[in-house]
């Protein structure tokens, strides 16, 4: 009898128990290697503490993006259609910047009304070159578009 599970094979394990159309959240440490062995396409959402909903797995050289880290602050890739939270407006208040159910680029504002806090309707207030609002996902929302077989950094 072996001495135990490789780490590659926790992880390959506990990937296999991300069933499709589930939110996941893969905490800090080891769980963080799951997103590497979830089937491309699998429509599975991935997300971590620090707010980045829509994370994918480890970057490749060419994709690394050193503010796209998870909780762990390893980088990470993430969906093209992946939401983003930030305070847009500057009123302390989280917005929400992502797509819209059409596809296009937007902006939900948070806000306080009578005591009560509410995510506004979405506004399309990013342009592409030639004054277009920004179409990002026409047909293809939620695809995270990730299919290949080179290595990704850790």
């Amino acid at each position: 009898m072996s001495g135990g599970w490789s780490r590659d094979e926790m992880v390959r394990r506990a990937a296999a128990e991300v069933k499709p159309g589930r939110i996941v959240n893969l905490g800090i440490g080891l769980p963080t290697e799951v997103a590497n062995f979830i089937p491309a396409g699998s429509d599975v959402v991935l997300h971590s503490e620090n707010g980045l909903l829509g994370m994918g797995p480890f970057p490749y050289e060419d994709e690394i993006d050193p503010q796209v880290v998870n909780a762990g602050k390893q980088l990470v890739t993430q969906w093209r259609t992946t939401p983003k939270v930030i305070d847009w407006d500057g009123d302390g208040l989280p917005d929400l910047v992502m797509l819209d159910a059409r596809g296009y680029l937007s902006l939900f504002r948070r806000a306080r009304h009578e005591g009560k806090l509410l995510l506004l309707p979405p506004e399309r207030i990013f342009l592409e070159p030639g004054g277009r609002f920004m179409n990002l996902a026409a047909g293809r929302a939620g695809a995270s578009g990730r299919h290949s077989t080179r290595s990704p950094t850790r």
